[in-house]
Formats: C-alpha cells, structure tokens, sequence
C-alpha cells in the first residue's frame, strides 16, 4: 500500500503534467526588484494557472471548515460552516492578522445545496491569490484541496444528481476528513475551482451562478 507521501507525489504529478506544468518550476517566484523609487502594489491575479497558487487561495476558516478565495475580496465556503455574526474568522493571508467576515449569502438544504458567499470587512487589503470559477464536467479528475488537514485527495466527477449537486468517486478509495467542508475542488483539467465540498461522500455544491 503506498504511503500518503507517495500518493500525494503521484496525485501532483498528475495535477502538474494535465496543467502542463514542469514540477521543476513548482516554486515560490523569486521576488521582483523594484524599478522605481516607489514599489507598486503587487498585481492582483487569479491563480488557476500556477499549482503551488490553489493553497494560497484556500484559507482556514474559524472553527473547523475550509474556505477558498473567488476575488479580491470574495470568499466561498460550505454554508453549514457559517456561524452567527463575528464568528466566521480567518487569518488575513497578507496581513496574518485575524478578521471577521461578513455574510452575504447562504443557501443550505441538509443533504443538497451547501455553500455561502463572505466578504472581507471594510479597510482589509485585498487577497493576492483567488480561483476561478468553472462548472463541473462529468469524469473529469480534480483534487479536494484540504489544507486544514493537509489532506489533498483526487477525485473523479461522477454524476450530477437530479437537485444539482455533484458526486465525486475518490480515486484512492479514501474519504475526505473531517474538517475538509468548505474545501475548494479544483479541476486538474482546467485549473478551476468547480465546487464547494459540502458532505462525506464525497459531495459538491457547484458555484457558478451563485
């Protein structure tokens, strides 16, 4: 039985070669050299298509949930990972410091659609790193990026069910953890976020449209 190290390495290697990545280059960029006087705000950019960029999208919500970045100020979750007001915190991933998030929107039904849209508080810089968004694909491979438990697990797009919400197959046969809800799904085929991970199973609510 391979190891987790040996089953993450195989699992990035196919995230790597299907994003026509060299694994050589999957690596923290050197930092730029300022050409002026004044150093520029760094440039805001969305991820999809740097590997190493999915984990600095993903933050770790208060509690024991998972959140990803959709924009510059927009962060995704499952809904059941909402509390009430002030208790959905996360550690600002340019300022380390600890925030509360505002509630924009909530759609839950045990069992189907789970997901929530949160906005960073007035006066917090803007996030670096974010998804984009794309729709599911049937039999298309991804992975569960679960970066509070450091649990990064393939899966496969099954089946879409009748109330819109997507099954996944795990490729290694293991389920996703506790504390993996609200993870991103990531297509290794496009590089975009295609679900929120809502229930074992596992589950996804697709977000597009939301």
């Amino acid at each position: 039985m391979k190891t987790l190290i040996q089953t993450l390495l195989i699992g990035l290697s196919v995230i790597a070669s299907a994003c026509n990545v060299e694994v050589a280059e999957l690596r923290e960029p050197a930092p730029e050299v300022a050409q002026a006087e004044v150093i520029p705000e760094e440039t805001e950019e969305s991820p999809y298509t740097e590997l190493p960029n999915m984990l600095k999208a993903s933050i770790v919500l208060s509690g024991h949930c998972m959140a990803f970045a959709v924009g510059p100020r927009t962060i995704m979750s499952a809904a059941h990972c909402v509390g009430t007001v002030g208790t959905n915190t996360i550690a600002h991933p340019v300022t380390g410091s600890r925030i509360p998030l505002n509630v924009l929107r909530v759609e839950y039904n045990a069992g189907h659609f789970d997901r929530a849209i949160l906005v960073l508080p007035e006066g917090s810089p803007n996030l670096k790193y974010w998804f984009e968004i794309g729709d599911p694909i049937e039999n298309d491979v991804a992975i569960v990026v679960g970066k509070r438990n450091q649990h990064y697990l393939p899966v496969v797009v099954e089946s879409k069910r009748e109330d819109n919400v997507w099954v996944l197959r795990s490729v290694t046969g293991e389920d996703v953890y506790p504390g993996d809800s609200g993870s991103p799904v990531v297509s290794v085929t496009t590089g975009k976020v295609i679900g929120v991970l809502s229930h074992f199973g596992p589950m996804i609510t697709p977000i597009t449209g939301f």
